[in-house]
């Protein structure tokens, strides 16, 4: 593969890499430094693409290991994001908003408490399925079966909605 073409493919996926950054680390301070690790391990590892899978594939690989190599290095806890108010509201509004940016805070914590409670496979299925990557893909990247991908996602969606069910008394 040509260097423009992995300049492409690099730039193409820098947004979703940095999206799975942030799930693994909770913060863009150490997302992006993940990031310019990832960029770099790519860009000098280049001539190693052996083209078995997509470029994308590959990228994505490499993001995982970069992720759970520092996390092992740092024993480094994953952390929910903070969130800037940003609010053009008029005082009628206000209190609307107010419970509705409330109720998004608790679903993003207990999303949180749920991915920080999944062993680093699983939080890797998640990470990879909210990139709206399909069962092949994360296959690819994982290293498992198409089918098992799509069991073990059903599982943690079932899961997910056990436990939401269970600690908001749903039943």
């Amino acid at each position: 593969m040509q260097d423009e073409e992995f300049r492409q493919a690099i730039s193409h996926h820098y947004t979703g890499v940095f999206r799975l950054c942030c799930r693994y680390f909770g913060n863009s301070d150490d997302a992006n430094d993940a990031v310019q690790d990832i960029v770099m391990k790519v860009w000098t590892n280049r001539h190693r693409f052996r083209g078995e899978s997509s470029p994308g594939t590959w990228i994505y690989r490499i993001a995982t290991n970069v992720c759970l190599t520092a996390l092992e290095k740092r024993k480094h806890t994953v952390r929910l994001p903070d969130f800037e108010e940003l609010s053009d509201n008029t005082p009628d509004d206000y209190e609307e908003e107010k419970e509705k940016k409330k109720m998004k805070e608790e679903k993003l914590q207990f999303f949180q408490r749920f991915m920080d409670s999944l062993n680093s496979a699983d939080r890797l299925l998640v990470s990879l399925y909210l990139e709206e990557m399909d069962s092949m893909e994360i296959a690819a990247v994982t290293g498992l079966t198409g089918s098992n991908v799509r069991t073990r996602i059903s599982r943690i969606k079932s899961q997910i909605k056990k436990v939401w069910e269970e600690s908001n008394g749903i039943r």
